[in-house]
């Protein structure tokens, strides 16, 4: 006749996090893929996204208060008008490699920002598309932006 386990409270609490270990080290990536939507429902995290990475898949306007000089398909120019430097963005697609070990992704970055455009601090200025979108339930006016969720890996 086959024993049962009984596991005291530490034990139990041991077996938890092993188990919650195996799930977050199997699905600690996720790849971008050319159509992915954001969350239906939310901690907030996801709209936080765009302004914790770094200015590869999100750009942000980090002065005080600038305006955008120039906009169109291939480029963004912008000036901080606090120092006077102006800025430019490179738009259209890039081939950049992942990480040290990875591989290389396309990020086509695009823009909803227009000429003579006012730019306050951590304005998002330009974003790639397969890793952002339009967050949930925003009107056309508003500008969140929220990370896409792609698939696992």
């Amino acid at each position: 006749m086959a024993e049962l386990a009984v596991f005291s409270a530490p034990d139990t609490i041991a077996v938890c996090a092993f188990f919650a270990m195996g799930f977050i080290q199997t699905t600690k990536h996720q790849m971008r893929v050319k159509k992915s939507h954001p969350n239906l429902v939310t901690t907030g995290m996801d709209e936080a996204l765009p302004y914790i990475t770094p200015d590869i898949f999100s750009y942000k306007f980090r002065g005080q208060k600038g305006k955008v000089l120039e906009v169109n398909d291939k480029y963004i120019l912008y000036e901080d008008s606090d120092t006077k430097q102006k800025e430019y963005i490179k738009l259209g697609e890039s081939v950049m490699k992942n990480s040290d070990g990875g591989f290389y992704v396309t990020i086509k970055l695009v823009s909803d920002v227009k000429k003579g455009q006012v730019l306050k601090n951590n304005d998002i200025i330009a974003y790639d598309p397969s890793s952002y979108s339009r967050s949930v339930g925003t009107t056309k006016a508003d500008t969140n932006i929220s990370y896409n969720i792609g698939t696992l890996a």
